[in-house]
């Protein structure tokens, strides 16, 4: 009995995918510290779709079946999103003798992510579920359990913690589960209360309300600062979950006579709105440059093989090596180097400012200058642009053109996110077996995001690879649209107004019918494999 309520459970399904991803993670991306950390968030994020909150279904509920036993169910389908990927990273890193001190830090996440599980189940041990926000709140509480045990090097203290705690509220709850869980309030209200008119001073209010959820203030802030400091693809990931809540809380308009292409665009124009913000606040405080200068002198990795101080630029400034080999960079009074390349998704890029261990100071001082000259149209010595960045130096991927592209590409990767979503709901991949339309949403998401962790972490340790890729691309652009902004507003804007009647069109032919069995707890989603 305990297998096949675990079966049907809504997280069941998420089990080998959560494995794979754990595997290809280890293998193909070098495990830091760091970077364990840093899946801490996106794992949770998962965990949301699987509601931790809930204990059981209105439907299970009524299964001859003992609370105790419903509850033992869930609380080991949880652990099996869990540990069995923790387990599977594990083996994989003590094969690989350089990452075996990672095994410590992954056992400390794991046991902190167990901690904060059964924090949940602990909560209103006697009713069908937790508080929702519970589940919202998750990542960060996470976080806040497993960043100082990481930081201070405590790893295996943070362990013996975590897990002493996870023991010992296991206990409380298996103590308190009743024989059955409470479906009725406790006490009987004294009377009734007063009822109002009936009206409604807003005619909008109740879909402003089920549309702009407190779930916005977890998802929208974090796409804010994404995209304010040039993280666009993780930052527009963001407000497509806000999307997507607002959508599934908003279903019960379909029966009221308000056009889908009105509500459509009264949910997504305030999200995008945002997004545009967001972007161009950053763009104007300097925010993007903060995280990621455009130019420095010095790159550690390149001093420890060559003992020389290299000049770095962002990757939007490398270019692509020709027939695989970098030319050769050859100063005016005859000092070459050729810089090695890079390969990146097949192609090879190299810095064209860089500078090899056997060349002198001023070709040094030479290349630093015709990349200050290239990004901020003026040629500067280290110390001369330290001085003008505090008075406000402008580079070109800062001026009036470029914000312009950027806010433009922001708003499209936020629809092409928004299309994915109508795309995964369209009604004929819902007749499709729940494993094949599982697989086919979750490679569509994946596709995007692991190629920008890959970039970011596996091949330039996170560096920001992807934001430059990004960044060159609408360079290349820029440098190819006419002078008038006029124009480039235009041209920027005519993708976009694409891009919305496409997912017009795939908003009418989606569906967005849900499992009956979660439907009673406040629920986040509708279930993995359901939709995006």
């Amino acid at each position: 009995m305990i297998l096949q309520l675990m079966k049907r459970d809504i997280g069941w399904g998420a089990i080998p995918w959560l494995c794979g991803a754990a595997a290809l993670l280890t293998v193909f991306m070098p495990m830091t510290p760091l970077l364990a950390g840093f899946a801490v968030p996106f794992y949770t994020i998962i965990f949301m779709r699987a509601l931790p909150h809930q204990r059981a279904t209105f439907f299970e509920a009524a299964l001859p079946v003992s609370a105790r036993e419903l509850l033992l169910a869930r609380f080991l389908t949880l652990m099996a999103l869990v540990w069995p990927p923790v387990a599977i990273a594990c083996a994989i890193l003590s094969v690989q003798r350089h990452n075996r001190d990672i095994i410590g830090v992954v056992i400390a996440i794991a046991t902190a992510m167990t901690l904060v599980l059964v924090s949940i189940l602990a909560i209103r041990p006697r009713q069908f579920a937790a508080p929702a926000w519970m589940t919202m709140f998750s990542p960060a509480i996470a976080m806040v359990v497993v960043v100082p045990g990481l930081s201070t090097g405590h790893t295996w203290a943070t362990t013996l913690v975590c897990g002493a705690g996870a023991v010992l509220l296991g206990a409380y709850i298996w103590k308190n589960v009743p024989e059955t869980f409470q479906s009725a309030p406790e006490t009987v209200s004294a009377g009734r209360a007063s009822g109002g008119s009936g009206t409604v001073s807003i005619p909008w209010w109740p879909l402003i309300r089920s549309s702009f959820s407190w779930q916005f203030l977890i998802f929208v802030p974090l796409s804010v600062m994404w995209v304010s400091t040039s993280d666009w693809i993780f930052g527009t990931m963001y407000m497509m979950l806000a999307y997507n809540q607002a959508r599934m809380n908003s279903r019960w308009t379909q029966a009221l006579p308000v056009p889908r292409r009105t509500k459509f665009a009264f949910i997504l124009f305030p999200l995008i709105l945002m997004l545009g913000a967001g972007t161009e606040a950053g763009l104007l405080l300097g925010l993007p440059q903060k995280n990621h200068p455009l130019v420095r002198l010095g790159d550690p990795q390149h001093f420890r093989a060559t003992g020389m101080v290299d000049v770095f630029v962002a990757y939007e400034f490398w270019r692509v090596a020709p027939h695989g080999v970098a030319p050769e960079i050859v100063a005016p009074w005859g000092e070459r180097y050729r810089p090695d390349a890079m390969r990146v998704l097949g192609f090879p890029l190299y810095n064209p400012y860089s500078v090899g261990a056997n060349n002198s100071a001023r070709f040094q001082e030479w290349q630093f200058a015709r990349a200050t000259s290239d990004i901020f149209g003026e040629a500067m010595t280290a110390r001369e642009l330290a001085h003008r960045k505090t008075r406000g130096l402008t580079p070109i991927t800062a001026r009036l053109r470029m914000q312009i592209l950027s806010v433009a590409t922001v708003i499209g990767m936020s629809l092409l996110w928004v299309w994915l979503i109508e795309f995964c709901s369209w009604h004929r991949l819902n007749r499709l077996p729940i494993r094949w339309r599982t697989g086919f949403t979750t490679t569509l998401i994946l596709i995007p995001v692991g190629t920008a962790i890959y970039l970011d972490w596996a091949v330039s340790g996170s560096n920001g690879l992807t934001r430059g890729l990004v960044q060159a691309a609408l360079l290349a652009v820029s440098r190819h649209t006419p002078a008038n902004l006029v124009a480039v507003s235009a041209l920027a804007v005519l993708p976009l107004f694409g891009l919305y009647w496409l997912i017009e069109r795939q908003s009418s032919v989606a569906e967005d019918s849900q499992k009956a069995q979660q439907t009673q707890t406040g629920m986040l989603g509708q279930g993995w494999g359901r939709s995006c």
